[in-house]
């Protein structure tokens, strides 16, 4: 629910709506900070306020003075105090009607009005105690309850029923929606309905909610199947836990495909909770099993790839994939528990996991768990900077998948192979000098992650396949829309680790704008919160990107102090993706201090060697470029037009992207000089 108010209020700003929210002073709203939200806090009714309600309730009727006097000093201005309080006071038989006026039969007894709203509200139930039993059921069906689920619960025939719901309906303690055949109630509050469910014996109570959770099984198959997660409370109130499992199971997997993670996750936590109820052996194993491989996904989408919960989860499904010997349930494990060491850059647990799943693979001729093989090895050889394997890899992926065939149910989707090889193939590309191909790699998968349409993949996408890609080529504009759609999206829908990302690339594109002050403060903020979270993937690139602002500006100090902690985090988890790119800055980086010409080349033929064997074309033009500018003001204009006209002759495509404009335009002046 706080998920769908989350969404609601902020597409308000948006709409010509006037949303109206009511709520306790103990709930914290998580809105009162945004521009279009405005807050009111509504005191307690005065005694003339007060007095009017009393009024409105007797139908003008006075009361008498001490009467009224205990009413507004016991209920201190809580409206529905005042209400109840006023009806529970003229039920009570204490007071004799007069036409205009209440007076008392005889002296009022010291405790002979409640001093509390439940006990108010439980006096009144009590005198109607020939219909309480209904309400005590309605109770435990909902604060909301259907005419027949009710009929099919109580023992009371239609006649009887119907006279002990109008009798609940004239005291004002429910209300009636609809019209036969389809007619509904609700109780008048919160705590009337509290109040019915908590007045019941515990055994008694169990035994009623067991009655709604059988008769929702055999009279309502449908809404067993669209809420499941109302089965699973019934039987859970009803003493059944066990008998819950499944149900709380089968309601997480609903959550988590219509991206309600947080809702999928509580689902899914109470499954592991009431799966303690059940015996040990291997069929709680399975369901154990089934729990921990649904829950990665939502845990992703709302703590990131590095929590440790996520880790725990899979490990535990690892551990009870081969005690079960269940080779279904490897493939959203092996994946799950890769990503979770791939993020946090856990290099040696990467290769373990790819031997693992290929050998996997291997003996069970599993299709999905050869995908998954060729999807781990993929990302595995981005992260060595490997980066024709990693392509030879996606493009298998790319070539082999079938939808019918292979995409997971939608709990999975952040295990689909197609998804993630889309994205990072577009990056791999432009690596490779590819600008135009990785360009129409990036619009399939956008494409792509509309078709799936699920939030978690949709920000994954957009933060590699859209931004990432468009930072590689320098299109400012292009990182910025991709940044705002991150972050609107992770605000609707508590994606906290994707909205990190996206206030970094904000940062970058501010910074790139003219804002370079609040530009480069976002970006310290959120990579600060990233390497909090432990994320390690994509740091590196992103504080590259902090250096190369600082560059921009002359700043060498604080240049290489980003560029310094991005060598470190590299070092740490073995990544040599950007290692080119490093290098090179380091070279431009000492060249604005002022160092010697010879220390400047050596870091610039390092990045030119490593783009080389790591066939990076692109990362070898950027080389080339600074190694041309450096030899130019030396004089060496002939070894400059030879060098970058040789890695400019390579490419095919991509001419007007802003690399090889900028390439094209120096060669155009070193033949000039």
């Amino acid at each position: 629910m706080l998920e769908f108010l989350d969404r609601l209020v902020d597409e308000m700003q948006r709409l010509p709506i006037l949303m109206i929210i009511t709520f306790r002073p103990e709930f914290v709203p998580r809105w009162t900070g945004h521009g279009h939200v405005t807050a009111l806090f509504l005191s307690r009714l005065g005694r003339r306020q007060g007095a009017a309600v009393v009024d409105r309730i007797t139908g003008g009727k006075i009361l008498p003075q001490d009467v009224l006097e205990q009413i507004l000093a016991k209920t201190d201005g809580v409206p529905l105090f005042v209400e109840e309080l006023t009806k529970a006071v003229v039920e009570s038989g204490l007071l004799k009607d007069h036409g205009s006026r209440y007076e008392l039969i005889g002296p009022l007894p010291p405790l002979a009005i409640p001093t509390t709203l439940q006990d108010s509200l439980m006096a009144r139930l009590d005198r109607l105690a020939p219909v309480k039993e209904v309400a005590q059921i309605a109770a435990c069906i909902g604060r909301e309850f259907g005419h027949d689920l009710l009929r099919s619960v109580t023992a009371l025939d239609e006649h009887a029923l119907q006279h002990a719901l109008n009798d609940l309906l004239a005291a004002e303690l429910i209300f009636r929606r609809g019209v036969p055949p389809n007619v509904g109630y609700s109780f008048k509050h919160a705590l009337v309905q509290d109040i019915a469910h908590e007045s019941l014996l515990k055994s008694k109570r169990q035994q009623i909610h067991a009655r709604i959770a059988a008769a929702l099984e055999q009279h309502y198959p449908a809404r067993a199947e669209a809420e499941p997660e109302t089965i699973a409370l019934h039987l859970t109130e009803g003493g059944l836990v066990g008998k819950a499992v499944d149900y709380w199971l089968r309601a997480g997997r609903i959550a988590a495909g219509r991206s309600a993670n947080l809702e999928a996750i509580t689902h899914l936590t109470r499954g592991l909770e009431a799966l303690k109820s059940n015996p040990p052996g291997p069929e709680r194993d399975r369901q154990e099993l089934a729990l921990q491989t649904a829950i990665g996904g939502p845990l992703i989408a709302i703590h990131g790839y590095t929590a440790p919960q996520l880790g725990t989860a899979f490990n535990r499904a690892h551990a009870l994939c081969y005690e079960l010997d269940d080779t279904g349930a490897l493939f959203s494990t092996l994946s799950g528990k890769f990503i979770f060491h791939f993020v946090r850059g856990d290099f040696a647990a990467m290769q373990s996991l790819v031997a693992e799943t290929q050998r996997a693979a291997e003996r069970t001729s599993d299709t999905a768990l050869e995908l998954a093989a060729h999807r781990l090895a993929a990302l595995t050889a981005m992260h060595a900077g490997d980066f024709l394997t990693a392509r030879s890899e996606f493009e298998t992926i790319l070539r082999r998948y079938q939808p019918g065939a292979h995409r997971p149910p939608p709990v999975h989707y952040v295990h689909d192979p197609k998804a993630s090889a889309l994205p990072y193939l577009a990056i791999v590309l432009w690596i490779l000098g590819y600008p135009e191909q990785a360009q129409r790699t990036s619009r399939a998968a956008s494409q792509y992650a509309i078709e799936l349409n699920q939030t978690n993949l949709t920000a994954h996408v957009q933060v590699y396949g859209g931004a990432a890609t468009a930072e590689l080529m320098g299109d400012v504009a292009a990182v910025k829309a991709h940044a705002e759609a991150i972050i609107d999206l992770a605000d609707q829908n508590s994606l906290n680790y994707w909205r990190e990302s996206g206030l970094i690339l904000r940062g970058w594109a501010m910074a790139q704008e003219g804002n370079v002050e609040g530009g480069l403060a976002l970006m310290r903020l959120s990579l600060n919160e990233r390497n909090r979270l432990g994320a390690s993937w994509y740091q590196v690139r992103y504080l590259w990107m902090l250096a190369a602002t600082y560059l921009h500006l002359g700043d060498y100090d604080n240049g290489v102090a980003a560029l310094a902690e991005a060598k470190v985090l590299a070092a740490r988890s073995d990544e040599h993706m950007w290692e080119a790119e490093l290098a090179c800055i380091d070279g431009e980086l000492h060249r604005i201090r002022g160092a010697p010409a010879d220390e400047v080349e050596g870091y610039l033929q390092t990045a030119l060697k490593v783009a080389q064997s790591q066939s990076a074309k692109s990362f070898e033009l950027r080389a080339a470029m600074s190694l041309a500018r450096l030899w130019h003001d030396q004089g060496r204009i002939a070894d400059a037009r030879c060098l970058l006209g040789s890695v400019y002759g390579w490419f095919t495509e991509g001419f007007e992207t802003p690399d090889l404009r900028s390439a094209k335009a120096l060669m155009e002046e070193l033949s000039r000089s």
